[in-house]
């Protein structure tokens, strides 16, 4: 079969359609192919006849409507050319590029819209697994744009003993950090093949001289050993059943503590049922207190997303969302409590925020910086009373970018800091 003609010379204004051109050279083509013989078409050589460009048939083709072939979002891809938004993320049309840390936009059940990547998964391997020893990322993404950590808790170095030398196992702090593993002395018991100190012993060799196993204890027990008194302890300290290495009576604090048994510790947030705090008040550092939080999706306090007691009003979550029930932009936060000052003195309440903030101390508005801006700090003073504790109220809203809100104060006495747990109450 011979060459199509070429369409061209029939066609020659810049506004036709190419599909259409294509199908008018393909049809001409495989007619002439056919009919060349017959008679019905000159052979190609004879050159293809003249067309006016104001034809009926230029105009008709050049006129003709062009339908799309490109998928649209939450469509299949292989390339940004292939989508109606020129946005192909991970095989998938989106409907933005989707750039940032811990996003996707292949969620199930959201194709084509970008979003926080769930938690527990790393679609675009952005938070590489730094090792538990290093208390860092943990592998996986947060599920509000970041990476998430190995929680506070996790032990990152397994305790080790010798001799009667323990030291306790070392435990992340959340942040990234592997706290400093405290040492305590087993005497009068040694150390067992387990790397913890011996609590009971079946002969003299479980004792340190010249302790002696007597009725299966060498003489006194040992930190972290169950007791029911004080004199039973090497330490002489008995401390929520166990024998502790300091006095341990704070409401926050406990010698029972897992992998820390036996060492006076601060009750971390994730085991608030050991603590003594009056609900909905947390542990934190050692101490009841915090303000109550009620987040919102939208910016003007609707549509409540979630409620939780944070310990303190010290926030930087950059791009990120505050919760993965709160979107990352254009949500807004009530705190709600009150706030007891050491001294009889002025106080002065300083916010610093991206966006905007409103502050009431004892119903007096302090605040009012209602407005869309970069980072920037407000303050407010109003006289207090040593152990009065008056309310107060946050305000917050974020409408885009960055976002972080901070809640300190100061007085003559009072050194400008955050506001500590143990002077807020929810």
């Amino acid at each position: 079969m011979g060459e199509p003609r070429r369409v061209e010379r029939f066609v020659s204004r810049q506004t036709a359609a190419p599909g259409l051109i294509a199908l008018v050279a393909w049809t001409i083509g495989c007619a002439g192919a056919e009919h060349a013989g017959a008679g019905l078409l000159p052979p190609d050589d004879a050159g293809a006849p003249d067309v006016d460009p104001g034809s009926d048939l230029v105009n008709s083709i050049s006129d003709a409507p062009i339908e799309s072939s490109l998928a649209g979002t939450g469509s299949a891809c292989l390339r940004s050319t292939d989508c109606t938004s020129d946005n192909c993320v991970e095989g998938i049309c989106c409907n933005s590029p989707c750039t940032g840390m811990c996003v996707t936009c292949a969620a199930p059940g959201n194709l084509g819209r970008c979003q926080p990547a769930p938690v527990g998964s790393d679609p675009r391997n952005d938070c590489p697994d730094e090792g538990l020893l290093s208390c860092g990322r943990d592998g996986f993404c947060d599920g509000a744009g970041g990476c998430r950590r190995y929680p506070a808790g996790a032990i990152c170095h397994q305790p080790t003993c010798a001799g009667t030398s323990l030291t306790t196992a070392a435990l992340c702090d959340g942040t990234g950090t592997c706290l400093i593993a405290a040492e305590q002395s087993c005497a009068p018991f040694l150390c067992g093949a387990d790397q913890m100190c011996k609590s009971s012993c079946a002969t003299d060799a479980d004792c340190l001289a010249p302790n002696t196993c007597q009725a299966g204890t060498c003489g006194h027990r040992a930190p972290g050993s169950a007791c029911a008194a004080s004199s039973e302890c090497a330490s002489g300290v008995c401390a929520q059943g166990v024998c502790c290495n300091a006095a341990c009576d704070g409401v926050c604090r406990s010698c029972a503590l897992g992998s820390s048994r036996g060492t006076c510790s601060n009750i971390p947030a994730s085991q608030q049922s050991m603590g003594s705090c009056a609900m909905p008040a947390i542990c934190a550092a050692g101490a009841c207190g915090g303000l109550v939080g009620t987040y919102f999706n939208m910016e003007d306090f609707t549509d409540q997303a979630l409620a939780r007691t944070d310990a303190t009003v010290d926030f930087d979550w950059g791009q990120a969302s505050p919760d993965p029930r709160v979107p990352i932009d254009g949500f807004s936060i009530r705190w709600t409590g009150t706030v007891t000052p050491r001294f009889s003195e002025t106080y002065t309440f300083y916010t610093l925020a991206d966006d905007g903030t409103r502050l009431w101390i004892n119903g007096q508005q302090l605040i009012n910086d209602w407005a869309v801006h970069p980072a920037a700090q407000q303050s407010g003073s109003i006289p207090l009373q040593a152990g009065k504790p008056v309310s107060l109220r946050l305000e917050y809203f974020d409408d885009g970018g960055a976002a972080l809100v901070h809640l300190s104060w100061s007085s003559a006495s009072e050194p400008k800091a955050i506001i500590p747990t143990s002077a807020l109450h929810p």
